[in-house]
């Protein structure tokens, strides 16, 4: 299959490595275009690196995630390893302010890796279909993504939509600007009501009633296959 790429999570124990080096088994057979880590704020950059490595021996093109909400210390030293390990993909990200408070954003950060490596990294940033939750308006996020562009990004990573008209819309903005880059398209399953709640439409996705309330219809569904039977209905 041309073109797909698949996603990994660091794994938080030795029983979810085991879990995370044989999905990496499984999925290598479709011989992804290249593979992404995220990086979690749970994760010490060192574990990072190290599910960087791991997965470097099972998929030669792998993608780091690299944030910039940490000291500059840190990153430097987090892409040397990289460098030194032979990636030449990252993800750049402006990161969670919650873990280390910055003005700075993700165009910065491409701006910071073309000056300190020129060419050696393909850079590819995120764009939000939607819109980004912390931009005043969804041409304030275009316009943001733009500026990542001519910052040095080679390529763009959506966020997952549900939508197909946000991502044809978010195109044509960018034309409109006079960037023209490859944009290529997040899916993400979707995973049961609770996780869609919690996480998809906490960032500001998107999502089609229908979808939400076919998610209610299975999570009640499921509730009445696992009820317990009264001892009446025993006999």
């Amino acid at each position: 299959m041309p073109g797909l790429s698949f996603e990994f999570f660091a794994p938080r124990s030795h029983a979810g490595s085991i879990r995370l080096i044989c999905t990496q088994q499984v999925l290598s057979r479709f011989v992804p275009r290249f593979v992404s880590v995220t990086r979690s704020a749970t994760i010490g950059q060192q574990a990072h690196i190290d599910t960087i490595a791991s997965t470097l021996s099972v998929f030669p093109r792998t993608a780091p995630h690299v944030l910039f909400c940490q000291c500059p210390r840190a990153l430097a030293r987090e892409l040397r390893a990289y460098k030194l390990l032979g990636i030449r993909h990252l993800v750049l990200l402006k990161g969670d302010n919650g873990i280390a408070p910055s003005s700075l954003g993700a165009a910065e950060l491409v701006s910071l890796v073309r000056r300190s490596y020129g060419e050696a990294f393909y850079i590819d940033v995120a764009a939000y279909p939607d819109g980004h939750p912390m931009a005043s308006t969804i041409f304030d996020d275009v316009r943001a993504l733009a500026r990542k562009v001519r910052c040095g990004a080679n390529s763009a990573i959506t966020q997952c939509f549900f939508n197909p008209d946000a991502y044809y819309r978010l195109q044509d903005e960018l034309q409109r600007l006079g960037v023209r880059l490859p944009v290529t398209p997040g899916i993400m399953p979707v995973l049961s009501h609770d996780y869609m709640s919690r996480f998809i439409l906490q960032s500001g996705v998107d999502v089609p009633a229908w979808i939400l309330k076919r998610l209610e219809a299975l999570r009640y569904c499921s509730s009445l296959l696992y009820t317990s039977p009264s001892p009446r209905d025993r006999g």
